[in-house]
């Protein structure tokens, strides 16, 4: 299939708005630098390595550095499976940004976040140690 110029702006836009009014809006913010983001968005800001990956989508992390709404240690987590939303596998060691899902406020979403892999020499690392102790 060859999309067009136009066509593919049209599904850009439908992609966003076939998902919640919250995370569409979200989708703009991740055009924004990470320190925006973090002070205005993000609920929840941590690496982790994803341990487990339910069927129930409960996913179970080892945090090993929290910067916003978590604390180091084993973490278990509801995380919603929208489109736009980050797919954790065991074995991934992941930045994650999350927010309450708005239609479930006990899930967390990582739809259209920079939620992804890392290592931890990276340099997004450096700005949020830096706004973690603001």
């Amino acid at each position: 299939m060859v999309l067009n110029r136009r066509s593919l702006i049209i599904w850009i836009i439908v992609a966003c708005l076939g998902s919640n009014a919250f995370a569409s809006s979200e989708c703009i913010a991740i055009t924004q630098n990470v320190q925006t983001y973090f002070m205005n968005h993000a609920a929840m800001v941590f690496v982790a390595d994803v341990r487990a990956v339910e069927v129930s989508g409960q996913v179970i992390f080892d945090v090993l550095e929290a910067f916003k709404g978590a604390k180091p240690g084993r973490l278990a987590l509801h995380v919603s499976s929208e489109v736009h939303g980050f797919i954790f596998q065991v074995g991934q060691r992941v930045l994650v940004y999350g927010y309450p899902d708005p239609l479930y406020a006990e899930v967390l979403s990582t739809s259209c976040t920079p939620t992804r892999l890392i290592n931890l020499s990276d340099n997004e690392l450096v700005t949020l140690r830096r706004l973690a102790q603001k």
